[in-house]
């Protein structure tokens, strides 16, 4: 019995920190105002794939409607580059790009040049127009993973518009 009470005290406490911990870290979350960088990579006038600087606050909702991950191996994993994924395209549907690892290089139809890395979260939104393309999918020799953060639903190909 008294090795029940114990048991029912210690989950209370572990439970009690963790509420505390949760709240003060929702607050802090919430009262930081500092906006995280995004690379955007958009389709322009010209429907050529361009890239700009954009920063999102943290206080900005933001409805996911579905999650994915991706690695691509080094090439001394897969014998060389990927050959998928080198020909201009346009992006599937609106969605964001997170380097978990590694580094890949893409290029925008437009000339622009962006590397995706652990420090830079893409913004994909060149659904139209020529695309971009990986020029170096991975670059150097650690895989390349990612996560893909889908803000709308995958638009069969025949759906797109080019």
């Amino acid at each position: 019995m008294r090795r029940n009470v114990q048991r029912i005290v210690f989950a209370f406490a572990v439970g009690a920190v963790a509420c505390v911990w949760s709240v003060q870290s929702a607050q802090e979350l919430s009262a930081q105002k500092a906006p995280v960088t995004v690379t955007r990579m958009y389709t322009g006038p010209d429907g050529l794939t361009h890239f700009e600087e954009t920063s999102l606050p943290f206080a900005m909702p933001m409805n996911a409607v579905g999650m994915s991950f991706r690695r691509s191996p080094g090439p001394q994993k897969s014998g060389g580059p990927e050959a998928r994924g080198f020909e201009f395209h346009s992006g599937p549907n609106k969605r964001y790009v997170v380097t978990l690892s590694g580094r890949a290089e893409i290029e925008g139809s437009g000339g622009g040049r962006f590397i995706a890395d652990t420090n830079h979260i893409l913004l994909v939104e060149d659904l139209t127009g020529k695309g971009h393309r990986y020029v170096n999918h991975p670059l150097g020799n650690e895989d390349w993973v990612v996560m893909f953060v889908e803000l709308e639903r995958p638009k069969a190909a025949n759906e797109r518009t080019n």
